[in-house]
């Protein structure tokens, strides 16, 4: 199986740091000029000026915040203005806060978690469709977090961010598969990233000392993966994965995912963790 996106077009949301940034260089490095978004800009420059030194691709830094429609609908325009399409969208924009019990979060913080993680996740996907329905063609990425499934206290409003992100793919995935496009959702497991620093650095007040204890010890105990290993999941997604597992949730430590990507890229994974 060849792994190539040479002259095509990835455009990255949350590709400054982490998963996002990660993914961004995995498409580049297999020749795909592109298009980094988030809300720092040093953060997306940077990403993209490695892309383009390593492996002399075309890349763009746009900031954007992915709450704000007219926001991602002009970083779309600028993405087909620059490179004439758009082939591959990877969404890794993405927060965990508020972290604290329902009867103490701020209804604001709430609503914000939800305006990046499900409500930004509709907005990316709405304005990529203009260009990819007209193309008849084009993939697209959540990553999303096995918090979709598991309950974990404290952490309501991403919980139901991502549980809620997950039916939006299916439900997209039915609606767009006439015009050759697929959408998949994507479980990274857990990561080395800022997120998982400000999880373990949470009030035990907020988080509970129980769950605080926990996530220190999976830093602490090697149980963390690097960004570049869920990175190899992406990259299989943005190539050859079958388009009718459309709408479908992909989890890095499934086995058979596990093997499918290690035989699509000629190389093995990482072992899988729990």
């Amino acid at each position: 199986m060849t792994v190539t996106l040479q002259g095509k077009t990835v455009l990255v949301t949350g590709g400054g740091r982490g998963i996002g940034r990660a993914a961004a260089l995995a498409c580049a490095e297999v020749g795909a000029h592109i298009v980094v978004a988030a809300r720092t800009r040093s953060e997306i420059e940077a990403t993209a000026q490695e892309a383009a030194s390593r492996w002399g691709v075309q890349t763009l830094a746009l900031p954007c915040d992915v709450a704000d429609y007219a926001a991602v609908e002009y970083l779309v325009t600028r993405t087909v203005e620059r490179f004439g399409r758009l082939d591959v969208v990877v969404n890794a924009a993405g927060v965990i806060h508020p972290i604290v019990p329902v009867w103490r979060a701020d209804p604001a913080a709430w609503q914000a978690n939800l305006a990046i993680n499900l409500v930004g996740a509709f907005h990316v996907t709405r304005a990529a469709l203009g260009p990819m329905r007209a193309a008849r063609q084009g993939r697209i990425i959540h990553v999303s977090s096995g918090a979709a499934r598991s309950a974990v206290a404290s952490w309501s409003a991403y919980c139901a961010a991502k549980a809620g992100l997950d039916h939006f793919v299916r439900v997209v995935a039915r609606e767009v598969a006439p015009d050759g496009i697929a959408i998949y959702s994507f479980w990274p497991g857990i990561v080395e990233t800022q997120m998982q620093q400000e999880v373990r650095q949470a009030p035990p007040e907020d988080f509970g000392e129980e769950n605080v204890a926990r996530f220190r010890a999976y830093y602490e105990q090697g149980w963390l993966r690097p960004p570049e290993e869920p990175a190899q999941v992406i990259l299989y997604l943005a190539t050859v994965a079958d388009p009718a597992r459309s709408g479908q949730v992909f989890y890095i430590d499934d086995e058979a995912v596990r093997r499918e990507v290690a035989q699509a890229l000629g190389r093995p994974m990482l072992p899988g963790r729990g």
